[in-house]
Formats: structure tokens, C-alpha cells, sequence
């Protein structure tokens, strides 16, 4: 089927500009994965503009837009370096409740061969393993993030010579 993808496109223009969600289709997604009868629902996403430390005005729509349709915990990536994590977004609806998620815009480049030498911009070495404590209150029914923490990490470009030429370094262990 022409229509079967192995990832879904979020924007009806994404051959183009990527700047309009296609707020449907999105929806649907999002009510399909909560009729399955999902504890929470968590969304990869590949937004943003390369190289830009933290988020723009584009992914906060989109991050609120996921959040008050469904999506508990947002996952981003494609800035190739890393972006704000907000453990709190808080996004207010229509009928004035609120409704909370979880947000890593971008954990930048996990194994990449981009690095300052390389692309001329400073942090693309730079990434991190996120941790998520993710409970459920089996009284309430309600499944929160109740606990983030990371890794931060270094990966190191020894050269084309080197046998291992790349190597993920946990920076707080390598700081011993």
C-alpha cells in the first residue's frame, strides 16, 4: 500500500516549508493510542531547526498541541545538538482545565559523526541518556513521570586511524 509508512508525517507540507501540523490526522493517532488502553502515551518526534541550542516557537505549538490531545511524554529530536528539557509543560484547553507532559525537545547527536571539527558548531558531540521513573497511581488511574535524570555523554572522534575511531564517554565518569 502506497499509504503505509514506517513513520507517520505530521505536517501537511513536508515536502516543503514543515510548518503546518496536520492537526487531524495527529488527533486520530492520539485517540487510537489512548483507546488501546495505553497508561501513557509517548511520541518521537523529528522537529526543530539543526543547530539551534533551544526550542522554538514551532515545537512549543506542537509540544502543546501533542500534550492536549493525548501525548504524555514528548521525545525530540533532529537539532543535532541538545535542547531544553521540561519536566512540566502545562498546557491549558478549552474548557479551562489543564492538562501536563512531559517534554525533551532534542538529546542531540546519541552516535554521530558530527562534531565541532566537523560541522563547525560546538555541542554536536554533546548528547545524553534520558531516564524516566514513569508511575502509575493504581487509585486514580493516572500515569505520571515521576522521576527524570540523564547521562550526559561525549562522543569522541578519535580519527579514521584509530581502531575504535568512535567513543561514547559517560561524562561524569570520565570527571573520576
Amino acid at each position: 500500500d502506497a499509504n503505509t509508512f514506517c513513520l507517520n508525517r505530521f505536517n501537511t507540507d513536508y515536502m516543503a516549508e514543515c510548518s503546518t501540523l496536520d492537526e487531524a490526522k495527529l488527533k486520530a493517532e492520539l485517540a487510537h493510542a489512548e483507546s488501546l488502553g495505553a497508561d501513557a502515551i509517548a511520541v518521537m518526534i523529528h522537529w526543530g531547526i539543526e543547530y539551534q541550542f533551544t526550542q522554538n516557537d514551532y515545537q512549543n505549538t506542537v509540544a502543546d498541541f501533542l500534550i492536549a490531545n493525548g501525548a504524555d511524554i514528548i521525545l525530540g529530536s533532529h537539532s543535532h545538538v541538545p535542547q531544553p528539557i521540561q519536566a512540566e509543560r502545562t498546557v491549558t484547553l478549552p474548557d479551562g482545565s489543564t492538562r501536563t507532559g512531559f517534554v525533551s525537545y532534542s538529546l542531540g547527536n546519541f552516535v554521530s559523526n558530527q562534531s565541532p571539527a566537523t560541522v563547525n558548531v560546538n555541542y554536536t558531540d554533546t548528547t545524553a541518556v534520558l531516564n524516566l521513573e514513569i508511575t502509575k497511581n493504581f487509585e486514580t488511574g493516572e500515569t505520571t513521570v515521576t522521576g527524570v535524570s540523564y547521562v550526559p555523554l561525549l562522543v569522541l572522534n578519535r580519527g579514521s586511524g584509530a581502531g575504535d575511531q568512535y567513543l561514547i564517554l559517560d561524562v561524569h565518569k570520565a570527571m573520576d
